[in-house]
């Protein structure tokens, strides 16, 4: 396809001649279009900007919403606080426990002490064993 920028002429679009398998274009006419009224695509980019102002209203408002989630945040700080509360009652409870424990180390102090006579009264069996074999004690028993 070619393209001619002849002007005048005769053809069926009356702007200029028609070449054989060709299109003629009134260039002249392009021209005055663009010197005389602004590029579109400038007020289309004038409507977008009118269009982001109103998005930085929306989040504005979205702002708004955000404080209000921080006040639910602060309700929840709330409760932790009062489960904080329930784990101090549950030390109490487990203070007790320790005095319970303390109770039970009494008592294996006991324990020890009768395994400590326990002790005794088997050196005292050993050495009786020794004394009736006529053994020393502390000394081996040779063969």
């Amino acid at each position: 396809m070619t393209v001619s920028s002849a002007v005048g002429g005769a053809g069926p679009s009356g702007g200029g001649g028609v070449g054989e398998g060709g299109v003629c274009v009134n260039t002249k006419l392009i021209h005055q279009m663009w010197s005389v009224d602004p590029p579109p695509n400038l007020v289309g980019r004038d409507s977008n900007l009118v269009g982001r102002d109103s998005n930085l209203v929306g989040r504005d408002s979205n702002l708004v919403g955000r404080d209000s989630n921080l006040v639910g945040r602060d309700s929840d700080l709330v409760g932790r606080e009062s489960n904080v509360m329930a784990c101090n009652s549950n030390f109490v409870g487990r203070d007790s426990n320790l005095v319970g424990c303390d109770l039970d180390l009494v008592g294996r102090d006991l324990d020890l002490v009768g395994r400590d006579v326990d002790l005794v009264g088997r050196d005292r069996s050993f050495k009786e064993t020794q004394e009736s074999i006529g053994v020393s004690p502390g000394h081996p028993v040779g063969l």
